[in-house]
């Protein structure tokens, strides 16, 4: 599909991206861009990425497809500093995992151009090149947010690699995205957080598999979702007073030795996750 693509931070998410490209024959070459050689090459090493580049201009200048995989609050400004040096046909995206802040800033500095929004649900909760891998985005689900300045043939285009790869995708507004992955989430991340921190020490030597799968995404890199719950506060919020509500509802039934009511919320919280599956 491509003969050029650069990855902006090579990562846990560039990594796996720049893998998958190349094992799938989607891209004749792929570019690694960032600060530091050292870590561009450990991805060259493990075969991510074929050649490092730290001048962004020069990266843009031979790209046909460029990806965006910073941290979330240095997506937009990263986007809008590289356009300039893209060419004509050049398509620009990103893996954020908050869109619609972003997506606005990006838009108000001159619009969206070839510019389309991605976030891939999917990840580890391990940071690094070191734990990326080729499979990471099979069957998983892409969302791609276009807007109503976004073009036609870059959306599609996009759509088209991310099916490639083997990704189910999705097609929301930057807004309804922000809404559903709070509630999907980032609100969780915040609750299993919340219930590791209200676990004591002494009580660790019994934590069983209940508690290290409702706990797992805890360990997840720190200031990443720092980024990721800054740039999307209001619906978070939204989905955190949903929890909250539920937590009150159960602890009321409790005190209230309503077994009924306990059982009604329990049975609602099992059918829930039922619909999910393993």
């Amino acid at each position: 599909m491509f003969n050029t693509v650069t990855i902006v931070g090579v990562g846990l998410m560039g990594g796996s991206l720049g893998l998958a490209l190349k094992e799938r024959g989607l891209a004749k070459r792929v570019i690694g861009l960032g600060r530091s050689a050292d870590r561009l090459n450990l991805a060259c090493e493990f075969g991510q990425i074929d050649e490092i580049e730290i001048d962004s201009s020069a990266a843009a200048a031979k790209s046909d497809l460029m990806v965006v995989a910073t941290p979330v609050e240095l997506v937009a400004a990263t986007i809008v500093g590289l356009r300039s040096h893209c060419t004509s046909d050049c398509l620009l995206t990103d893996l954020g995992s908050t869109k619609a802040k972003l997506i606005s800033a990006i838009e108000s500095a001159g619009g969206m151009g070839h510019f389309v929004g991605c976030h891939p649900l999917a990840g580890d909760h391990r940071s690094g090149c070191e734990f990326a891998r080729g499979d990471l985005f099979k069957d998983r689900v892409v969302v791609v947010t276009p807007t109503a300045n976004s073009e036609a043939g870059a959306v599609k285009r996009l759509a088209q690699m991310w099916q490639l790869i083997g990704a189910r995708v999705i097609e929301l507004t930057p807004a309804e995205h922000d809404r559903l992955v709070a509630a999907a989430s980032h609100m969780p991340h915040l609750a299993a957080a919340a219930v590791a921190g209200a676990t004591p020490r002494e009580a660790l030597s019994l934590a069983a598999s209940g508690w290290l799968d409702t706990t797992r995404v805890a360990s997840g890199h720190v200031e990443m979702w720092r980024q990721i719950i800054a740039t999307n506060r209001s619906a978070i919020l939204a989905s955190t007073d949903v929890l909250i509500e539920k937590l009150t509802a159960m602890r009321t039934a409790i005190a209230n030795e309503d077994d009924e009511a306990l059982t009604a919320l329990l049975t609602e919280g099992k059918q829930t996750r039922d619909v999910v599956g393993n």
